[in-house]
C-alpha cells in the first residue's frame, strides 16, 4: 500500500460533528454511530477524552476486510473500551498509519434526553 504523508491525513473527517444523540434518525440512545471517513487503507485510531485517558482504540484496515463499508472509513458504536456508554464531552481522536503519518481530530457528542422510538 502507498504511504500516506500528515498533509493526506488532514482529509481525515469525524462525521457528524458534533453528534446529537438525540437524533430523529436514531431510534434508541443505544443506535448511535460516529464515522471516521476518507481513510487510509490502513490506521491506528484511539479515542481520548480531553484529559488524555484512552477510552476506545481500534484498528482500521481494508486488507483483511471483507466487508465493502469499511473501504475508506470506520463506524464507532460509541462505546467505550470497558462497554460504557459514552456521555457528552469533547473527545480526541488519533489517527496513524503504520508509516507513522498522524492526525488529531477533535469532535464533540452530545447526549439529550432518552426517546424510544416505536418499531
Amino acid at each position: 500500500g502507498a504511504s500516506y504523508s500528515d498533509a493526506q491525513l488532514e482529509q481525515v473527517q469525524v462525521v457528524p460533528n458534533p453528534y446529537y444523540v438525540t437524533h430523529e434518525g436514531v431510534r434508541s440512545s443505544f443506535d448511535g454511530k460516529i464515522y471516521f471517513t476518507r481513510l487510509p487503507r490502513k490506521a491506528d485510531i484511539k479515542i481520548f477524552t480531553t484529559t488524555g485517558d484512552l477510552i476506545a482504540e481500534f484498528n482500521h484496515d481494508e486488507t483483511t476486510s471483507t466487508d465493502p463499508t469499511t473501504f475508506g472509513a470506520e463506524v464507532w458504536d460509541l462505546m467505550t473500551k470497558n462497554r460504557q456508554r459514552v456521555a457528552s464531552q469533547m473527545l480526541i481522536a488519533e489517527i496513524e498509519t503504520p508509516d507513522g503519518a498522524k492526525v488529531v481530530r477533535k469532535f464533540t457528542i452530545v447526549v439529550g434526553p432518552a426517546r424510544l422510538v416505536a418499531e
